[in-house]
């Protein structure tokens, strides 16, 4: 078996370190404050499209 050169160790180091902090690195949001963000997110989508679509339609009868 051959001995890794210098350049592989060190590699292979700063993998596991990377490995390390992303294990002990704690999460910013939790899945619930994710998903509430997604329901805040399709709420302002709803309400955006909702306007759209009314304001097109004042502008269509207005103008008929």
């Amino acid at each position: 078996m051959r001995s890794q050169s210098p350049l592989q160790e060190n590699n292979n180091m700063l993998k596991t370190e990377f490995v390390r902090q992303r294990r002990n690195t704690p999460q910013d949001k939790t899945y619930r404050d994710t998903l509430g963000d997604a329901q805040f997110a399709v709420l302002v989508l709803l309400i955006a499209s909702g306007a759209l679509i009314f304001f097109t339609l004042a502008a269509t009868l207005w103008l008929m």
